[in-house]
């Protein structure tokens, strides 16, 4: 009897290592390199670009669409451990995890930022979404390349150019803008033959906007990443993340994303503006 458990743990174990490696497999593709663009989103924003006379204090915008990624991953180009597998197995430490609750912890602080900026006169987006006209367009599947967004409260995904033309049209504001955020982790360090790794894990977090105006044309298309100092401060033993640490970590990187994002927006409208 004791034989016929033990060989039913290892079955068990035995499949779900190979599950875990098949979601790495499949992240590499979506998510690419470390500190690159995951590549099926590469070929949905294609050319990143600003009209840069497109913004300023007189230019008003409304946010429409704020979503996320579905889940919390690995975005570098490396597979689990048999280590790291037998180690994702505890409460703590894992591949993946949804990335909802991040999510609802930081759009808030992702929608304060953008109304503070200074590149366009933003409709307050709780006033935005209680319109009648939000309330009354319908929005498009919420769904982006393979991946089923999570939109926060109140929300709803657009993504068709016409329809976000005349979005901002009934809202009589210059444009609209979406505005996707993803939560990741990377490693940087050594494998020993797939069996145990040593290796540092950092916070990845990740912006991308789209911005059109009443002529659907797309006026504000960029991205932006980040990685946060190294967690802990140490190195990990297996491949599976403290999902708690890096969770405490995310929001503070994500503020960093955000920033960098609005930056870069301003450097491009100051030096438009001469």
């Amino acid at each position: 009897m004791k034989g016929y458990h033990l060989r039913r743990s290892l079955w068990r174990i035995s499949i779900f290592a190979v599950i875990i490696l098949l979601i790495q497999a499949c992240a590499i593709e979506m998510t690419g390199k470390p500190r690159e663009t995951p590549q099926f989103i590469k070929r949905i924003l294609n050319k990143n670009k600003t009209t840069s006379n497109a913004f300023g204090k007189t230019k008003s915008y409304a946010i429409v669409t704020i979503a996320a990624f579905p889940y919390i991953l690995n975005v570098g180009n490396d597979a689990g451990t048999i280590a790291g597998i037998l180690k994702s197995t505890s409460k703590k430490y894992a591949y993946l995890k949804s990335s909802k609750t991040i999510f609802h912890d930081t759009y808030l602080s992702v929608l304060n930022a953008f109304a503070k900026s200074n590149n366009f006169r933003l409709i307050p987006p709780a006033e935005a979404i209680e319109t009648e006209i939000y309330k009354n367009t319908e929005g498009d599947k919420p769904v982006l390349g393979v991946s089923k967004l999570i939109l926060a409260p109140g929300y709803k995904h657009y993504k068709d150019k016409n329809k976000l033309a005349k979005l901002a049209k009934k809202l009589n504001v210059d444009g609209v803008i979406v505005i996707y955020l993803n939560y990741a982790y990377r490693f940087s360090g050594v494998g020993i033959s797939r069996i145990v790794s040593v290796r540092a894990h950092y916070a990845v977090a990740g912006i991308r906007v789209i911005a059109v105006n009443q002529k659907a044309q797309i006026v504000w298309k960029d991205e932006v990443t980040v990685n946060s100092d190294k967690l802990g401060n140490r190195h990990t033993i297996g491949e599976p993340v403290d999902m708690k640490q890096l969770e405490s970590v995310l929001p503070t990187t994500t503020t960093r994303a955000t920033s960098a994002i609005l930056k870069k927006l301003t450097k491009k409208r100051i030096a438009a503006e001469g």
